[in-house]
């Protein structure tokens, strides 16, 4: 039997809670999202975030992961998918909608620096910080040789 898996932190985003989640490979990297919280926050219908969520499994398959959660399955994701999801909607919505977009983006950012510190517990500053940075480097493949 798998044991569900809690998010670690849970924010509002344009007044939609989203689920940040520790990521699967058991090293520092930067909190994963629920890509659907992610989607019913930006206002997509329903019918538009099932098709959003097929096109992202098309595209981002490999990097995807479906856990088990206290509320049913979850389809999470690195930081850098909701990184170029954001950056899309922000395209694609246009000017007019690009304080909405702002302000979401501004609005991930805030709750995905609060699941970091959840992350580091309770660490120094400093080791919190040295945390961080490792996050950052492994989410982002910095430093690794391919």
């Amino acid at each position: 039997m798998t044991i569900p898996t809690a998010p670690i932190h849970t924010d509002r985003l344009n007044g939609q809670p989203v689920r940040f989640f520790k990521g699967p490979t058991g090293g520092p990297e930067l909190p994963w999202h629920a890509v659907e919280d992610l989607y019913r926050a930006l206002g997509l219908p329903c019918a538009v975030r099932r098709q959003l969520l097929r096109m992202t499994q098309e595209i981002w398959g490999q990097e995807l992961r479906t856990v088990a959660t206290p509320d049913g399955l979850v389809t999470i994701a690195p930081h850098y998918v909701a990184q170029d999801l954001l950056g899309a909607a922000t395209e694609l919505m246009g000017a007019c909608a690009k304080a909405r977009t702002d302000l979401l983006e501004r609005e991930y950012a805030h709750a995905g620096g609060k699941a970091l510190k959840k992350l580091a517990g309770d660490l120094p500053p400093l080791a919190s910080v040295a945390v961080a940075l490792q996050a950052l480097r492994s989410t982002n493949r910095i430093g690794e040789t391919r």
